[in-house]
């Protein structure tokens, strides 16, 4: 369906294998011997190689991108390996989808920077590009704009009429830093009381988050030391951190002056911006600074991201 829709339409698509959990781990814990993570990978692409061979066209590029994940579990971590130990264990998985045709690897849901850095240690091995996916965050009060500013960061959208966030809300979106391709999971979290309890484990998978405030509304920021100490106590030590005062767009009636916000920022160390997700003042700013700090501060150095040069024919897919 999506590939007939995109040669409909001559765009591009990139076609995802499940090979998430198709690692050596993960694939003993359903039954399978070792010697099946070589099949089942090579099954999973060659799958795609033949979708692709039936709907690319000149018009309608086609990329296939393998899926890695973590080792343990993406949301309850219990084990933290090394960067040699991470690059060692992915090495297995990564180093049987490089000598398929798969075009990129893409790995989700890594919740610290050890595994991140492994893995891309082990796509750069064997000269396959790699896109690590980051978790940052959104945390504040309720009603200070959140979620309309990962709205219009992602999808370019505002309403008026946005609803208040139930728990733990999710998007995802590519972005270029230099001549790096990241993907970035950003995660919005509920700040009403009530969902502390559901939002405050995610805390510890962020690398990133933006610490937000109604520039209207005094009591968000009052709130905010409380909202600063719970990040703070849950995430990583080296969590990069941006306070962010929203809703600039109404400058004239404004009642925390961005002097006490700049204090503030400052007295923690933080970066601080002032943003309006009604017209877009500064939120693309606001997210680029924010993923430029993780890069430079969480990562190793990158390579561009490209697709390779066409393989041979016998190369492209295994039985």
């Amino acid at each position: 369906m999506f590939a007939n829709v995109a040669r409909k339409y001559d765009v591009g698509l990139i076609l995802e294998s499940p090979t998430w959990r198709a690692s050596p781990d993960w694939m003993r814990k359903i039954g399978y011997a070792d010697q099946d993570v070589a099949t089942v990978n090579r099954k999973a692409i060659e799958l795609l190689c033949d979708i692709r061979k039936e709907y690319e066209t000149e018009n309608c590029p086609i990329v296939i991108n393998a899926c890695v994940g973590p080792r343990g579990d993406a949301y309850n971590p219990t084990t933290k390996m090394s960067i040699e130990e991470a690059q060692a264990y992915h090495a297995t998985q990564i180093g049987i989808i490089s000598q398929t045709n798969a075009d990129m690897i893409t790995a989700l849901a890594i919740n610290y920077p050890e595994e991140a850095i492994g893995i891309a240690k082990a796509a750069k091995a064997v000269s396959i590009p790699v896109v690590i996916s980051f978790i940052v965050g959104a945390n504040g009060d309720s009603g200070v704009g959140k979620s309309s500013l990962i709205s219009r960061f992602v999808q370019n959208e505002f309403s008026f009429e946005s609803r208040s966030t139930i728990g733990v809300e999710f998007l995802t979106k590519q972005v270029q830093i230099d001549d790096k391709i990241i993907k970035v999971q950003i995660w919005d979290t509920a700040g009403q009381e009530r969902f502390k309890a559901i939002t405050k484990p995610y805390y510890r998978y962020a690398l990133g988050a933006l610490l937000v405030y109604d520039i209207m509304r005094v009591s968000t920021f009052q709130h905010l030391d409380e909202w600063y100490n719970e990040l703070t106590s849950n995430a990583d030590n080296d969590c990069c951190i941006i306070l962010v005062g929203n809703k600039v767009d109404q400058q004239h009636i404004r009642v925390v002056s961005s002097n006490d916000a700049k204090k503030f920022a400052d007295q923690r160390n933080m970066q601080y911006i002032e943003t309006s997700a009604l017209d877009s003042t500064n939120v693309e700013q606001v997210f680029q600074n924010l993923i430029l700090d993780i890069c430079q501060n969480r990562t190793p150095p990158s390579y561009t991201l490209r697709r390779p040069d066409p393989q041979p024919p016998q190369r492209c897919c295994f039985s």
